[in-house]
C-alpha cells in the first residue's frame, strides 16, 4: 500500500541520486537506492529515451528491487514500463503532504474504539454475503472492506483496508484432526519493517492433535477457521470473522464472549446473534434492552382475538345479556368459533379486554356494559342516561387467566321493551400481554 491513505504525495527534497535507465532491461541503475518494492517515487531531469516514457509530476512504483537496480511501474504492483531506448532521471523518494499515520488517526474518530487512544476495533464492515468460501480443499475470498488494528505501537493508529479477492489450497489431511485459519494480513515497513506495505489473505495451518487454532500473526485480523478431520474428509469452514461499526453504532456480535472489553463507553449497543437480545453498555455492565422473540409480539404473535357484531342484535328489557359474536376479524389461539358469546383462553397470562356497543336511541332507562370473566361481572362497564340519539358504550379491564378461562360481554338496558345493539360498532378485542 503506497505511504498515504490517499494520493497526496509530492516530491522529496533532496534527491536518492540520478539513475540510469537500460533499454535492454527497462531497470533504472542508482548505487544503494535504498527502496523496496511498493516505494512511491517521482523524477525529473529526463533525459534520452526515458523522456517519451517518463514525465515529471507523476508518482511511479517501485518493483523488482535489487540493491542497486529497480523496475518503474505506473501503480503498485502494476507492469514494469518499457523504454524504447536508454535514458537517465533524477529519482525522489515520494513524500506525503499529509503523514499516513495521521491520517489513519484522523479516520480513526469515526470508528468503535480499540485499545489505545487511536486505536479502533478490527473487523469486517457488516453486511452482504460470506466473504470466504471453502470447495473441498480449495479456498477462495471476495474483495471486502475492513478495519485492522494492528497495535504494533502505543502510538499505531488502524488501517481502513480494502481486504483483496484471493484463493488457496487448504493443506492435507494428516493421522489426526487440525485446526487451521484464515487471515486478512496489513504489512507497512514505516510502522513494522517488514519490507513491504499491503494487504494480503494469508492461510495459517495450525498444529494436527492440538485441538488449538494457530496464533493470529502480529497484523492479522481472523476472518474463520478451518476444521480438517483426521486421515480422510473434506474440511469444514467456520465463518465467524469479528465486525465492527462506527462509533455510536450497533455493533453485531456472535454471543456474548465477543461483547468489546476496550474503549468501552456508556450507550454503547450491541446485538446478540446467539439469542437475538439487543445490549446497552450503561457505564458498568451490559444490560438487555429489548428481543423481538421476547418483546415485539404483544398483539401479532401473543394470543388475540378480535369479533363483532355483523348484524344488530336484540337485547331483552332489563336482564344481564350476552353479546353472540357473529364474526371475527383475528384469532390466533383458537379462542372463539362464532356464532358465539364466549370467549375460552388457549394459553394462561395477563389478558387485557376492551369491548365497546351501541344502543339503538331510546328515551326511557339506562343502559350497561360489562366484561365478565368466568361468568363473575366485574366492575369494568359504562352506563349512559337514555337518549333518543344512539348510545355508545365501552369498557377495558385485565384478567389473569388459566387455560380453559372464559371471557363474555354482558349488556343491559331497562327501556322497558327489547332495544337492539347495532351492527359493527359492537366488538370485542382480547390480547395476552404476559
Amino acid at each position: 500500500m503506497p505511504d498515504a491513505l490517499f494520493m497526496n504525495v509530492g516530491k522529496a527534497q533532496t534527491a536518492t541520486g540520478t539513475a540510469t535507465i537500460s533499454a535492454a532491461t527497462d531497470l533504472a541503475t542508482l548505487t544503494a537506492h535504498g527502496f523496496i518494492n511498493g516505494d512511491a517515487v517521482m523524477v525529473d531531469a529526463i533525459t534520452g529515451g526515458a523522456a517519451t516514457v517518463l514525465r515529471t509530476g507523476v508518482v511511479y512504483f517501485v518493483r523488482d528491487s535489487t540493491v542497486n537496480t529497480f523496475g518503474i511501474a505506473p501503480s503498485i504492483g502494476g507492469p514494469k514500463l518499457d523504454f524504447a531506448t536508454d535514458g537517465g532521471a533524477t529519482v525522489y523518494r515520494a513524500v506525503p503532504a499529509y503523514d499516513a499515520l495521521e491520517l489513519r488517526r484522523g479516520l480513526s474518530t469515526f470508528m468503535m474504539p480499540g485499545v489505545n487512544r487511536y486505536g479502533t476495533r478490527s473487523g469486517i464492515r457488516p453486511g452482504g454475503s460470506n466473504c470466504v468460501s471453502l470447495s473441498g480443499f480449495g479456498w477462495s475470498t471476495l474483495a471486502t472492506p475492513l478495519w485492522i488494528d494492528p497495535q504494533w505501537t502505543a502510538t499505531s493508529a488502524p488501517y481502513a483496508v480494502g481486504m483483496p479477492a484471493a484463493s488457496g489450497t487448504v493443506n492435507a489431511n494428516e493421522a489426526q484432526s487440525r485446526k487451521d485459519i484464515l487471515v486478512a494480513r496489513i504489512y507497512d515497513d514505516d510502522e513494522a519493517a517488514s519490507s513491504r506495505r499491503e494487504a494480503v489473505v494469508e492461510y495459517v495451518a495450525g498444529v494436527a492433535g492440538s485441538g488449538n487454532e494457530p496464533a493470529v500473526p502480529p497484523g492479522g485480523l481472523r476472518l474463520c477457521g478451518i476444521d480438517v478431520p483426521a486421515t480422510t474428509g473434506n474440511p469444514v469452514l467456520t465463518y465467524n470473522p469479528h465486525r465492527t461499526v462506527a462509533v455510536g453504532g450497533v455493533l453485531p456480535i456472535l454471543n456474548s464472549t465477543e461483547r468489546p472489553t476496550v474503549g468501552l463507553y456508556e450507550g454503547l449497543y450491541v446485538d446478540r446473534a446467539d439469542n437475538n437480545d439487543l445490549e446497552r453498555y450503561n457505564g458498568a455492565s451490559w444490560q438487555t434492552i429489548g428481543n423481538p422473540d421476547r418483546y415485539s409480539d404483544l398483539v401479532v404473535n401473543r394470543a388475540t382475538v378480535k369479533a363483532r357484531r355483523s348484524t344488530t342484535q336484540s337485547i331483552p328489557n332489563d336482564v344481564n345479556e350476552p353479546i353472540t359474536w357473529n364474526s371475527e376479524s383475528f384469532d390466533n389461539d383458537g379462542m372463539i368459533s362464532v356464532p358465539s358469546d364466549t370467549i375460552t383462553v388457549q394459553t394462561g397470562g395477563f389478558y387485557v379486554v376492551v369491548a365497546a356497543c351501541e344502543f339503538a336511541g331510546n328515551t326511557n332507562g339506562y343502559r350497561r356494559l360489562l366484561l365478565v370473566h368466568n361468568g363473575t361481572a366485574f366492575a369494568y362497564q359504562s352506563t349512559a342516561i337514555a337518549n333518543t340519539l344512539t348510545i355508545g358504550l365501552n369498557a377495558c379491564g385485565g384478567f389473569n387467566c388459566v387455560a380453559g378461562d372464559t371471557i363474555r360481554v354482558w349488556v343491559r338496558q331497562n327501556s322497558g321493551g327489547a332495544l337492539n345493539v347495532n351492527a359493527d360498532l359492537t366488538h370485542v378485542s382480547v390480547f395476552r400481554v404476559v
